[in-house]
């Protein structure tokens, strides 16, 4: 692109508003004031931000996101279209009236996404201002300070120039890559190599979903051995205990709540994790670094903490210092075997999580140094090893996911994103394939796969709460629709157990149904003839049959061997017991169905539940199954009103309006009642004429006729106000009543 035809740093503050240039003002920590005319502020930024000292301290102030925005601005020649930008990087808001003390809340001060950190810094503008027709908006960097951004960013200097070494992936972020890792795991059950090692074609995904450069060449390197960045995600999601088991690769609840966690806590996580992780996690993976104990490892980031922050330094230098502090002869002898293993730590594990910057010294052309490799402390590494003069970085707000026409299928999440709406989308989406250099995902939603997972047991309900929660707002009237006619594909058929009672006639049928020792193990009627049974009242209603002359052999399925055993398991977990798999099978059931009604804090994969049905007996899991059905119908009856829980507080309790109640029965009076309706959730007054009282799941219930609806109502009796008698008895000659 053409460099003329940027505008310079005086021309951009000109067309800048009076009140961005305050704001400017105030991000630098200039004297400023709502009196100062729009030439005065522009004369002051212009002097103020064309100082190379100035240009430097406050580069060295940005977080590592924030440079690197910056940095592919330059790469770019100081310019981009405004909406490839802002889509990738994050939006400016709106301007706001100026207010001297308006604290946190002024926008300078709690910047939203980089590019609006580097807007109030005025390292970047809008070219022009405003949208025009005809014309591509454009962030530009002014045309004077382009080159000198450029040394500092791009082209470093040390005595020579440094070429800085790129970090693997598109955007460089590992916690970001260990986020994918999670979310491919999530999309389909993976079944590790030799017990420990990804598969081929789950490498090959997430290396094309990073933006790795190896993705090219899988066909050579299809080993996990042979790719140690991606080997090393594996590594650090398994001493974080975020992934566990053997067999099948699975999400723990702590990887739940480390994708909830904010992006600060994310990376203390993982850096905590590094650092306690036993080494033979690391000799597992077969890492170059895993030979050096912990305490030559606190070595050398005992040297890393003291070096300086903008300033470079040589690798050699780190390794000797740290050699000189060896006391106890930690690290290899010689120096130059010493300075291999010290270097695979920091060319690897350290760079990889941003501790250092990695260049590689290039001299003039004649003379008589050789490259040598050299280091630099980031703001990001001095927040991690803890320097008592560095604070955390500044992380971008977290953005919702989008979803814009024609596509409304496809759904854009960027890094800057919760990772956790990454995971809870992929069991119903496809993953396309990734469009760089923009560094977003992009999920389009499956029928196919929408229809399968709530046929392994999720709740439609479920779906919305994750759509709502990764979109910021409900889902359009569109896509709901869609939604619920592909769940019906995964609703209208299901295939599952059933202990049957079967008797000869019907007649039969009815004269067992109507004892109530025989009734309480039964469940819905599948036909005159048949009945649906609770297997785990088998044991009870056989002999109940029997007290009545009747005799009946379960199936042989149904009755568990002697020697049972529940079936051995091939991860390092313990197997379980026959009991505890069955609590859990049932716990789980039970915990999927609470996605009707709440969104899940964390997602149950089909593989857990099928685990613990696998270790059950037929009788077992239909019984698990009976018992979580039967808990999920009370809890549907109780958000419905129909159980023991008081949906509204009442100041009188039940005692003090039954007397009452029972008084109108015996005298055959009208009642006029002051009730809240669970439905309407309001209270309304109703002149009623009571029937009779009768217990309903531990709840009392009047049933009446209501005169207000001229028809006959249920009223439950904690949710009765007050109650009064009428002034006298009337006669409703329309009204039936039933003793």
């Amino acid at each position: 692109m053409d460099r003329s035809a940027h505008p310079d740093l005086h021309r951009c503050l000109e067309r800048s508003s009076w009140r961005h240039l305050l704001a400017v003002m105030a991000s630098h920590g200039l004297p400023c004031s709502t009196r100062w005319k729009k030439a005065a502020l522009v004369e002051t930024l212009h002097t103020h931000l064309a100082q190379p000292d100035v240009l430097r301290s406050t580069v060295a102030r940005l977080s590592e996101p924030t440079q690197d925005v910056l940095a592919a601005l330059l790469r770019a020649d100081g310019a981009l279209p405004t909406s490839t930008f802002t889509a990738t990087f994050g939006a400016i808001r709106p301007s706001r009236p100026w207010r001297k003390d308006a604290g946190p809340q002024q926008p300078w001060q709690n910047p939203t996404s980089p590019t609006e950190r580097l807007w109030y810094l005025g390292l970047l503008y809008l070219d022009p201002p405003r949208p025009a027709p005809g014309i591509t908006q454009q962030v530009v960097v002014p045309a004077d300070l382009l080159a000198q951004l450029q040394r500092l960013l791009l082209f470093p200097q040390s005595g020579y120039p440094v070429r800085l070494y790129r970090r693997p992936g598109r955007p460089a972020n590992l916690a970001w890559h260990v986020a994918l890792l999670l979310a491919t795991l999530e999309e389909a059950a993976i079944r590790p190599l030799h017990g420990r090692w990804l598969p081929p074609r789950t490498l090959a995904a997430l290396a094309s979903r990073s933006g790795l450069d190896q993705a090219a060449s899988f066909q050579l390197n299809r080993s996990e051995r042979r790719l140690p960045y991606l080997a090393f995600l594996h590594y650090l999601a398994q001493a974080a205990g975020l992934v566990a088991g053997q067999r099948r690769l699975g999400l723990t609840a702590l990887a739940w709540q480390w994708l909830a966690a904010a992006p600060p806590n994310r990376w203390q996580s993982l850096w905590q994790a590094w650092l306690s992780a036993p080494s033979d996690l690391g000799r597992r993976f077969e890492f170059p670094w895993a030979g050096l104990m912990p305490q030559a490892a606190n070595l050398v980031l005992t040297q890393l903490r003291r070096l300086p922050l903008a300033d470079f330094t040589p690798l050699a230098q780190v390794v000797e210092q740290a050699h000189l502090s060896d006391e106890y002869k930690l690290l290899a002898q010689p120096w130059d075997q010493a300075e291999d293993v010290v270097a695979t730590l920091i060319a690897g594990p350290l760079f990889w999580f941003r501790i250092v910057d990695i260049g590689e010294e290039r001299p003039e052309a004649g003379a008589p140094v050789s490259p040598s490799r050299l280091l630099r402390l980031t703001p990001m590494g001095a927040w991690l090893l803890e320097r008592p003069d560095c604070g955390p970085p500044l992380f971008s707000e977290p953005q919702p996911c989008l979803v814009r026409p024609p596509n409304h299928d496809v759904i854009r999440i960027l890094p800057a994103a919760q990772p956790l709406h990454l995971a809870r989308l992929v069991p119903i989406c496809e993953w396309l394939a990734p469009q760089f250099p923009a560094p977003e995902q992009r999920l389009r939603l499956s029928e196919e796969r929408v229809g399968r997972t709530v046929a392994e047991g999720t709740e439609v309900a479920q779906i919305f709460h994750a759509m709502e929660a990764a979109l910021n707002r409900p889902p359009s009237r569109r896509m709901g629709q869609r939604l619920r006619v592909w769940a019906q594909a995964g609703q209208q058929v299901r295939v599952r157990h059933l202990t049957v009672l079967e008797t000869h006639d019907p007649e039969r049928m009815g004269q067992l149904r109507s004892r109530k020792l025989i009734r309480r193990h039964l469940g819905d009627a599948l036909s005159p003839t048949r009945s649906e049974l609770n297997p785990a009242g088998l044991p009870a209603l056989l002999q109940t049959l029997r007290s009545l002359g009747l005799y009946a052999a379960p199936p042989a399925e149904l009755e568990p061997p002697a020697d049972h055993a529940p079936r051995a398991s091939t991860d390092t977990q313990p197997a379980i017991s026959g009991a505890d798999a069955s609590l859990l099978y049932m716990a789980g059931l039970v915990y999927r169905g609470l996605g009707a009604h709440v969104p899940l804090p964390a997602s149950l994969s089909a593989e857990i539940i099928d685990t613990l049905a696998d270790q059950l007996t037929p009788a077992q899991r239909e019984a698990a199954e009976h018992s979580a059905r039967q808990v999920l119908e009370q809890l549907r009856a109780t958000l419905q009103g129909y159980l023991a829980f008081p949906a509204w507080q009442i100041p009188n309790g039940a005692e003090d309006i039954l007397p009452m109640i029972e008084a109108a029965l015996a005298g055959e009076q009208d009642l006029v009642l002051t009730y809240w309706g669970a439905g309407r959730e309001q209270t309304t007054v109703r002149q009623v004429t009571p029937y009779w009282l009768e217990q309903r799941h531990n709840a009392l219930y009047l049933i009446a006729y209501c005169h207000l609806r001229e028809a006959e109502r249920v009223f439950r009796v904690d949710r009765i106000h007050s109650a009064r008698p009428t002034p006298a008895a009337k006669n409703h000659d329309s009204v039936i009543k039933v003793p």
